[in-house]
């Protein structure tokens, strides 16, 4: 798989993206700090699949400088997050304005 700092984007939102897995997007450590583009993360405060320290330890190595993290409580991981947990419709608005700020 393409490490995800290869592709020419204007930007990224992870929706729990963490294990560093080799050549899985941006979970690739080499190509944390290639990526230079406009970064969100969003993610819950105990999901197991995407802890929120291995979360905050690999969004600071992204070489974003216009970057940023949401957490949520509760266990919701990935598409449930903005699909259907109870901060669901939060969660878009979140992510919706971010693109809007940054298009």
């Amino acid at each position: 798989m393409q490490n995800t700092s290869a592709l020419r984007v204007d930007g990224r939102i992870s929706l729990s993206g963490t294990r560093l897995w080799p050549g899985y997007g941006v979970n690739n450590l080499a190509g944390l700090a290639r990526i230079r583009d406009l970064f969100l993360y969003v993610g819950s405060r105990n999901d197991s699949r995407a802890p929120r320290k291995e979360a905050l330890g690999i969004f600071s190595k992204v070489g974003a400088r216009d970057k940023r993290t949401v957490f949520y409580s509760g266990s919701y991981h990935g598409w449930g997050i903005i699909e259907y947990s109870p901060f669901a419709r939060r969660a878009r608005t979140v992510v919706l304005r971010w693109i809007e700020n940054h298009s």
